[in-house]
């Protein structure tokens, strides 16, 4: 899935050892800042975020589903 995703978003976001980067298209810095605040809160330390170009928010596996809102809260503001 993440292979797939990822050829076919717009933006992505990579988490590693808790902080998020932007790995592909063009981001807010203020969005990453407080999705890496959002992976400290809930301990997580890796997984990826897609944005399509409507504005869909999907989640690698990793990321669990309770917290899938609060992380769209912060990406779509």
């Amino acid at each position: 899935m993440k292979i797939f995703s990822s050829c076919f978003t717009d933006v992505a976001i990579r988490i590693s050892d808790g902080k998020a980067k932007r790995f592909k298209g063009k981001l807010n810095p203020k969005v990453l800042r407080e999705v890496s605040l959002l992976c400290s809160d809930i301990s997580l330390t890796r997984g990826e975020i897609w944005i399509n170009k409507v504005g869909k928010v999907t989640f690698s596996v990793e990321i669990d589903e309770r917290f899938h809102q609060r992380f769209r809260n912060i990406i779509c503001g």
